[in-house]
C-alpha cells in the first residue's frame, strides 16, 4: 500500500481516473482547473473516509500539494475542528421535536406575548402560590427563545442573576444584561451579554420585584442545579399547558435541543455552538458598550459595570511601582531590568550568577530562569523587547508580593491556596490588573511544575488557576477610518514615511483578515498565491497553535489593500510589510509608537493592536446574525 507522500497521482486516478485524464491533456489555465482539481480532491478524501483520521490528513495534504505543483491550482486543505465535525450537526430527533414546536408550541407562545401577562392583583391573574409554575414557566420560555439560552447551566445562571437583583443596562435604544457564565464541561467563566427585546425588557422591569422576591426564591431553595432543573421542566409544562400548546409533554432537554436545531436551520453552527456556550468566548461588556455608543464607559451608580480590563490608563510600570525599593534590593530585577543583551543564553548566565541571600530570593531567581524558558523557545538564541517586557513586569509583580510577604513572615517556607490570595492581595493595588492575571497565571505554572526548582519551599494545594484576564473590546468603524488616516502622518508618532508605510501595511493586514501581530510581521511575498495568501510556519517562524497555519482569500480585502498586496508579490524576497523592495521592515521600530496611537483614538488605555483581530472576528459573527437576526 503506498504512503500519502509517495504517489499523491495514484490516490488521483483512484478516484476519478476520466477527470484525471481530462485535466492531463487540456490545456486551460490554473483559473479554469480550479472546479475540477477542488472535484478530485474531494472525491480522494471521500475515498478515505474509513481509514484513521491522520492517515486523511495526510493524504489530502498531500493530494493538495500535488495539484498547487502540478497545475499551479491554489487549493489547501484545513483539519475540520472536532467540535463542529462531531457535536454541532443536524440531529433527527431534534429537528422532529422542533417540527412539532412550531406547529403547536410557538405559535401558541408568540400569541401569549401579544401582551404583558395580567398583574398580581388583577381579577383573572392565576394563582400565585407555590412559586408559581406557569410564571416560571413563561420565563422559561423566554430565555430559550427570545434571548437563546439553550442549555440548563445558562438558563440557571441566568435565573440566578435575576434573583440577586442584576440590572437592566441601556446604551440608547438597547437594553442589555451582563452576567458570566461556565463554558460547558469547564470550570472557567466568560461574560454574556444578553440583548434583551422590547417584550423581554418591559416584562423583565415590570415584574422585576415579583421575580426576585417571590418567583425564584422557591426554586434556589433546592439542593441542587438537577432538583431545579426537574422543577424547572415541571413548570415549564405547566405554562404549556395553560397557553394550549399541543398535548405532549416536553422535556427541557428535547425544548434546547429543537433550539439548538432552529439556530443552525435558520443561522449557522457556530452560533448554535456560541448559544449552548461551548465556546470559549468573552461578550462585550457594559463599559465598552457605553463606549462604542459614545457615552462615559463609567456609570455613575456603578451598578453593571463589567469586571473587564479598566479603559482608564495605569500608570508606567518602574521603580516607582515598587513601594519597597524592590528593584535595587533584588539583583536578579536588576539584571533583568537594566541588562541589555538580546541573547537568550546571556540573560539566562546574568540571571543566574547573582548569589540570593534569602529564601524568598532564591524562589524568585528559580522563577524568573523558569519563566525566561517558558517565554523563549531553546531554539531561539534572541530575546525580543516584548519578550523582555514581559518577563521584566510579571517577575516584578511576583517580587513585589513575595518580598512584601517575607518582610512581614520571615519564616513562611510553605505555599498554599490561602497563601496564593493572600499574595495577590499585596499586589493587587501597585500594579495593572492585566499584568497581574498574567503574572499570578504564570506562578501558579511554576508551582505546579513538579520539575521545577523550588527553593525549599513546600507546595500544597493550589487550587485553581487564576483565569486569564480576557479583554472584550473591539474598534468601531468611524475609529478604524481615523486610525488609518493618522497612521501616514506625522501625527502617527512614527518616525519616518517608510515606517508609517510599514506600520499602515501591518494595521490593514491585521483589520482585513485577523491576524495575531507576529503573523502580519512574518508574512512574506511569497505567501501571496494569485487570490490566496498563506499563514505558515517557516525557518524559526512558528504559528500560536495549530489551527493558525490556514489561508486567507485576498479577495475579501478592500481594493486598495489588494493592490499593494499583489504589487509586494512579484518581489520575491520581501516581507509584504516592507515599505519597498530596498527597504526592511523592523516592526519593533514602530510598535510602541502604533500602540500609543491606537490608545488616543479610541481614548482607552487597555487597548491595542490585537483589538483589530477582535474587531474582525465580531464583524464576521455579525454577518452571520444578519438573516437570523433581522438586522437592516
Amino acid at each position: 500500500e503506498p504512503s500519502p507522500g509517495q504517489d499523491a497521482r495514484e490516490f488521483l486516478r483512484s478516484a476519478d481516473n476520466e477527470l484525471l485524464e481530462a485535466m492531463e491533456q487540456d490545456t486551460t489555465t490554473a483559473t479554469d482547473r480550479a472546479p475540477a482539481a477542488l472535484a478530485l480532491a474531494r472525491e480522494v478524501v471521500r475515498a478515505q473516509q474509513r481509514e484513521p483520521v491522520e492517515r486523511q490528513r495526510a493524504v489530502a495534504e498531500s493530494v493538495c500539494q500535488y495539484l498547487r505543483t502540478k497545475w499551479k491550482v491554489p487549493i489547501f486543505v484545513a483539519r475540520p475542528r472536532p467540535l463542529f465535525a462531531h457535536k454541532i450537526l443536524l440531529d433527527g430527533d431534534a429537528l422532529q421535536t422542533l417540527a412539532y414546536l412550531e406547529a403547536h408550541v410557538l405559535p401558541a407562545f408568540a400569541r401569549d406575548l401579544a401582551c404583558l401577562p395580567p398583574r398580581p392583583s388583577a381579577p383573572d391573574a392565576e394563582s400565585r402560590d407555590d412559586g408559581s409554575p406557569v410564571e416560571l414557566g413563561r420565563l422559561l420560555m423566554l430565555a430559550i427563545w427570545r434571548l437563546g439560552l439553550t442549555r440548563w447551566g445558562l438558563i440557571d445562571a441566568w435565573l440566578r442573576e435575576l434573583k440577586a437583583g442584576a440590572p437592566i443596562l441601556a446604551h440608547g435604544a438597547n437594553r442589555t444584561m451582563v452576567f458570566r457564565v461556565k463554558r460547558e464541561g469547564a470550570p472557567e467563566t466568560m461574560q454574556r451579554t444578553l440583548f434583551l427585546d422590547d417584550f423581554c425588557a418591559a416584562y423583565l422591569t415590570i415584574e422585576r420585584a415579583f421575580i426576585q422576591t417571590a418567583l425564584l426564591p422557591p426554586l434556589f431553595k433546592l439542593p441542587s442545579a438537577s432538583h431545579r432543573r426537574a422543577r424547572a421542566e415541571k413548570c415549564l409544562n405547566a405554562y404549556l399547558g395553560r397557553i394550549g400548546a399541543g398535548d405532549h409533554t416536553v422535556t427541557l432537554a428535547a425544548m434546547t435541543a429543537a433550539a439548538t436545531q432552529h439556530l443552525l436551520v435558520h443561522g449557522t453552527p457556530i452560533i448554535a455552538a456560541y448559544a449552548q456556550g461551548k465556546l470559549e468566548t468573552e461578550d462585550l461588556g457594559d463599559g465598552e458598550l457605553r463606549r462604542l455608543a459614545g457615552l462615559e464607559p463609567g456609570r455613575r451608580s456603578g451598578a453593571g459595570v463589567d469586571a473587564g480590563l479598566s479603559a482608564t490608563r495605569a500608570p508606567a510600570l518602574g521603580e516607582a511601582d515598587l513601594p519597597t525599593d524592590v528593584l535595587h534590593r533584588v539583583p536578579v530585577l536588576e539584571a533583568l531590568g537594566w541588562h541589555k543583551t538580546p541573547y537568550r543564553g546571556e540573560w539566562l548566565r546574568q540571571v543566574g550568577e547573582y548569589r540570593p541571600r534569602t529564601p524568598a530570593e532564591r524562589l524568585l531567581r528559580s522563577f524568573t530562569l523558569w519563566l525566561i524558558d517558558a517565554t523563549t523557545a531553546s531554539t531561539e538564541h534572541r530575546v525580543n523587547a516584548h519578550q523582555k517586557r514581559s518577563v521584566v513586569n510579571r517577575v516584578r509583580v511576583i517580587a513585589c508580593a513575595l518580598l512584601g510577604l517575607s518582610e512581614q513572615t520571615p519564616d513562611w517556607r510553605a505555599f498554599d491556596q490561602d497563601t496564593l490570595a493572600q499574595l495577590q492581595e499585596i499586589s493587587r493595588e501597585q500594579f495593572p490588573d492585566r499584568l497581574q492575571h498574567g503574572a499570578w497565571f504564570q506562578f501558579h505554572r511554576f508551582l505546579g511544575d513538579e520539575t521545577a526548582d523550588h527553593a525549599g519551599y513546600t507546595i500544597g494545594v493550589l487550587g485553581e488557576a487564576p483565569e486569564r484576564a480576557v479583554s472584550a473590546k473591539i474598534l468601531s468603524a468611524q475609529e478604524l477610518r481615523h486610525l488609518h488616516a493618522r497612521l501616514l502622518s506625522a501625527t502617527s508618532g512614527i518616525g519616518n514615511a517608510a515606517l508609517r508605510t510599514s506600520a499602515q501595511r501591518h494595521v490593514e493586514l491585521m483589520a482585513t483578515f485577523g491576524l495575531r501581530r507576529a503573523e502580519s510581521a512574518h508574512l512574506r511575498a511569497v505567501d501571496v498565491q494569485e487570490d490566496l495568501c498563506r499563514v505558515q510556519a517557516y525557518g524559526d517562524h512558528t504559528l500560536k497553535t495549530a489551527w493558525a497555519d490556514r489561508v486567507l482569500p485576498i479577495g475579501f480585502a478592500e481594493e486598495g489593500t489588494r493592490t499593494w498586496m499583489q504589487a509586494v508579490a512579484d518581489q520575491p524576497h520581501a516581507k509584504l510589510i516592507d515599505p519597498d523592495a530596498e527597504t526592511s521592515a523592523d516592526p519593533n521600530n514602530f510598535y510602541d509608537a502604533l500602540s500609543r496611537l491606537i490608545k488616543a483614538v479610541t481614548r482607552d488605555d487597555s487597548m491595542g493592536s490585537h483589538h483589530l483581530r477582535h474587531t474582525l472576528v465580531s464583524r464576521l459573527v455579525l454577518t452571520l446574525l444578519w438573516r437570523p437576526a433581522g438586522l437592516d
